[in-house]
């Protein structure tokens, strides 16, 4: 822990993990002020996920001022994100101070981020370097249920509820997409624990997992907001009815619903075009994705859209 400021006429400021769930709960209320897409629950998913030491609080005389994550998967990898700092403080050298303050954590580690594209120059900086690109698309359940009518399921494929596949195998399925650390395995845990009405399932007639698809409502926009995330699938077709099922669920309780998913433009072209041209998405953020110690080798072509853009490294 960083401290500075002990006499009765300073300020006092320190930097300190994250140690309850009211700290993650407050971090997700200043991400969604600053324009951040939270799922509900999140901050509670990544609680018990046992996340919160990977949060860094900073406190000016006991208030928290500002925060960043770094998230360690093993003994390689880190993935961070959530810098923010109170508009009251901005300009103030808390908020770097807290950057780097985490980056500091990392050590060896390979350090990973979703960058939005304006602030690649900065990390650039500091010794990241590109890889992916990455769009967020927005669109409404009553386009994506009349884009996709026509869509048929491919022969000897079933769309299930996720409550009825295999927990075993739908991390198996996702490790190349999402990776296979203990982070990723409760996280995983935790999304279906408290997603199980709005998650599906793919699997052939062999009963192998093909894809999958989890979607929360949002906090930003917890009436007419869902996030979809992780949405993985072997193929465009598949993708399609995970896609359908989805959509159908949200129409049924409001057709103004938007989704939000966060896709590889230039890895998966097909699922670009189901967005773009089948279902009315409009991309709205664009992000790169960037590391310090090499870009790892992902099945982008599989990722409809990415997991987390904050806490994992798909």
């Amino acid at each position: 822990m960083e401290s500075e400021g002990t006499s009765k006429n300073e300020d006092t400021f320190i930097i300190r993990c994250a140690t309850s769930l009211d700290d993650l709960q407050w971090v997700i209320k200043m991400a969604t002020e600053e324009g951040f897409t939270p799922r509900t629950k999140e901050a509670e998913c990544y609680f018990l996920a046992g996340l919160a030491p990977y949060f860094y609080i900073g406190e000016l005389n006991g208030k928290r001022i500002g925060c960043s994550s770094l998230v360690k998967h093993d003994a390689s990898v880190a993935v961070g994100s959530y810098y923010i700092i109170d508009k009251d403080y901005r300009e103030s050298g808390y908020g770097k101070r807290i950057f780097e303050y985490s980056m500091n954590a990392a050590g060896e580690h390979n350090i990973q981020t979703f960058s939005l594209m304006f602030l690649k120059g900065h990390h650039e900086k500091r010794g990241l370097k590109p890889g992916w690109r990455v769009k967020t698309y927005e669109f409404t359940a009553f386009d994506a249920v009349e884009g996709l009518a026509s869509s048929k399921l491919p022969p000897s494929v079933e769309i299930l509820p996720a409550s009825h596949g295999d927990f075993e195998k739908m991390l198996a399925y996702g490790a190349d997409m999402m990776g296979i650390s203990q982070t990723c395995r409760l996280l995983l845990a935790a999304w279906l624990a408290h997603l199980q009405e709005s998650s599906w399932v793919a699997i052939d007639n062999k009963g192998a997992v093909i894809g999958y698809l989890i979607m929360s409502e949002t906090i930003r926009f917890p009436e007419e907001g869902y996030y979809i995330a992780p949405f993985y699938a072997d193929s465009a077709p598949i993708a399609r009815s995970l896609l359908k099922a989805a959509a159908e669920y949200a129409l049924a309780s409001n057709p103004k619903h938007f989704f939000y998913m966060d896709i590889p433009v230039d890895d998966n072209l097909e699922g670009v075009g189901i967005l773009e041209n089948e279902v009315g998405g409009r991309a709205t953020y664009e992000y790169i994705f960037m590391a310090n110690k090499g870009i790892p080798s992902k099945c982008l072509s599989k990722i409809f859209s990415f997991a987390s853009l904050q806490v994992l490294n798909s």
